[in-house]
C-alpha cells in the first residue's frame, strides 16, 4: 500500500537542488513574461513541464508503503495550496477589470475562464497542477484497489504497478495529442468568442493531461533515482540536458496556455522531458558535490 509521507513539513528537510531547479523555472517564466525575444519560444517547450515533473520527483521521493492513500486529505490540501489562491487572483482580476474598464462582458469571460478552470493568462497552471497531482494519486489508489502496490514486495507486483502507471500515460499522451488537432480544427471553423466559449472546458482537459504525463515521468524518475551514483548522476545530466537543448531549437510553436504542443507533439514531448531529466539531474549532481566537498 502507499500513501503520500504526511509528516509535518517542519520536521522536513529542504530538497535544496530541487529549490534550485524552481527558481532557475521561476526567472525563465518571468523573464519570458516581461521580455519579447526568440528566446522566449525557444523556453516554452519545458519552462512549464518542468514544473509539472518537479511535482512528480517530489511525489516519488515522498510516498512510503505502509498505509493506504488517503484521497480526501490529499485532495484538501492540494486544495488550500492551489485552488484558493486561483480563487483570490481570478477574484482579484475581475474587480479590476470592473473598476479599470467598466466592461461587464469582460467579468463575464473571466468568470467563465475562472469557473471551468481555464484560467486566465497564466492563472491555467495552478488548475492543472491541481489535476494533475490529483489524478495521479486517484490513479495509485486505483492500482492499490487492483491490488497492485506501486512498490509491493516482489518484483512482479512493481512490474504491474510501473505498467498500470505507464498505460495512464500513453492514454493521456494521445488524448493531449487529439485536442491539440482539435483545437486548430475549431481555430478554422469558429470564431473568436464563440471558440473561447466551446475551448475553455477542453483546454482544462487539456492542460490537466499535459501535466500529468509529466508527473508520472517525474514520479518514476523520483521514485527510482533517489540515490543515484556520482558519475551516473553527471552524465545523465549532460548527455539529457545537452540532447533536449538541441532538439529543441527544432520545437516551434508550443503554447501550452492556448492548447498547442506545437509543430511536432512527439518532439515537444521528448525535449520537455530531456531538459527537464538533465536539469534535475546536474542539480542533483551539483547537490552531491557540495556534500562531498563538505
Amino acid at each position: 500500500m502507499v500513501t503520500e509521507n504526511n509528516g509535518s513539513a517542519r520536521n522536513k528537510p529542504r530538497l535544496d537542488y530541487i529549490d534550485w531547479l524552481k527558481g532557475i523555472g521561476i526567472l525563465i517564466i518571468m523573464w519570458g513574461h516581461l521580455y519579447e525575444s526568440p528566446a522566449k519560444e525557444f523556453t516554452n517547450s519545458f519552462k512549464v513541464p518542468l514544473f509539472f515533473v518537479l511535482s512528480g520527483v517530489l511525489i516519488g521521493l515522498n510516498l512510503t508503503d505502509d498505509k493506504s492513500i488517503d484521497m480526501k486529505k490529499i485532495t484538501v490540501k492540494k486544495l488550500k495550496s492551489l485552488m484558493i489562491p486561483y480563487l483570490w487572483f481570478s477574484l482579484f482580476d475581475c474587480i479590476y477589470d470592473m473598476v479599470v474598464y467598466h466592461q461587464l462582458s469582460t467579468v463575464e469571460r473571466i468568470g467563465y475562464a475562472t469557473v471551468t478552470g481555464r484560467g486566465l493568462y497564466t492563472l491555467w497552471f495552478l488548475p492543472a497542477l491541481f489535476l494533475a497531482v490529483v489524478g495521479f494519486y486517484c490513479i495509485s489508489n486505483m492500482a492499490q484497489k487492483s491490488s497492485i502496490a506501486l512498490k509491493g514486495r516482489s518484483g512482479k507486483e512493481n512490474r504491474n504497478a510501473n505498467a498500470f502507471l505507464i498505460i495512464a500515460l500513453l492514454l493521456c499522451l494521445v488524448i493531449t495529442c487529439l485536442l491539440n488537432y482539435g483545437f486548430i480544427r475549431l481555430q478554422d471553423a469558429l470564431s473568436g468568442s464563440v471558440y473561447s466559449f466551446v475551448s475553455y472546458p477542453f483546454l482544462t482537459i487539456f492542460h490537466a493531461m499535459v501535466g500529468l504525463v509529466f508527473t508520472i515521468i517525474g514520479f518514476f524518475l523520483g521514485r527510482y533515482l533517489k540515490k543515484p551514483q556520482f558519475k551516473i548522476t553527471l552524465i545523465v545530466g549532460i548527455v539529457a540536458f545537452s540532447l533536449g537543448l538541441i532538439l529543441n531549437l527544432y520545437c516551434k510553436n508550443v503554447d501550452l496556455n492556448m492548447g498547442s504542443l506545437g509543430n511536432l507533439p512527439a518532439l515537444f514531448y521528448l525535449t520537455a522531458v530531456l531538459i527537464s531529466v538533465g536539469g534535475y539531474s546536474l542539480c542533483h549532481f551539483c547537490r552531491i558535490q557540495k556534500c562531498y566537498l563538505l
